[in-house]
């Protein structure tokens, strides 16, 4: 008798250092589903872009508004205020949309204004620039052809940025002649530094 509860009083201790199943771990380490991230972080973006073009019209930052609208168009094509804001019209037969003139440039009105709404629309795509990143490292399912989709929309927002560049395999190289500086594929760069050293 006092032998059995022994072995009944050893047992749960006996249980809780068994391994836990695959399936637990897992349960306990999400995988990340690149799609619902991407899905959610732009449309955080999308708002934070329209919020920001809306506070630039109401601040006088004409020039920085339309670049928040120009940038929200990369996300969201038929964004209605952007469009109409950026000179866009709707085609009533075909649907498209269609500038009719080229729209002249603005100015902004308070340069104290236009560089908050800079600095705002820079900490908005680093935001989005590092959550789709790590996204992408994360889960091992997405295809070549959709890192190579979604390094070129976050280029088309931000094209001088050098994280994205690096992932881009490029480098900034300064021109020898006239200064201007230029990305260039790593192995072009290379080229061009031993085609000068020979």
């Amino acid at each position: 008798m006092l032998v059995t509860l022994l072995l009944l009083a050893a047992a749960p201790l006996e249980m809780a250092t068994v391994p836990a199943p695959v399936a637990l771990i897992q349960e306990q380490q999400p995988l990340v589903d690149y799609a619902r991230t991407e899905r959610l972080a732009l449309e955080q973006v999308k708002a934070q872009l329209a919020e920001l073009g809306a506070w630039c019209q109401k601040n006088r930052a004409f020039l920085q508004r339309n670049r928040a609208y120009e940038t929200l168009l990369i996300w969201d094509v038929d964004h209605k205020e952007a469009r109409k804001t950026l000179g866009w019209k709707r085609d009533r037969d075909t649907g498209a949309w269609q500038q009719k003139r080229k729209p002249r440039v603005p100015k902004d009105q308070s340069q104290g204004d236009a560089d908050l709404a800079i600095a705002k629309r820079g900490e908005i795509l680093t935001d989005l620039r590092e959550t789709l990143l790590a996204a992408l490292d994360a889960d091992e399912k997405v295809t070549v052809q959709k890192r190579q989709a979604v390094l070129a929309q976050l280029l088309l927002a931000m094209p001088n940025d050098p994280v994205l560049r690096g992932r881009n395999g490029q480098v900034l190289r300064t021109g020898d002649k006239d200064g201007e500086q230029v990305w260039l594929l790593e192995a072009s760069d290379r080229a061009l530094v031993k085609r000068k050293a020979l």
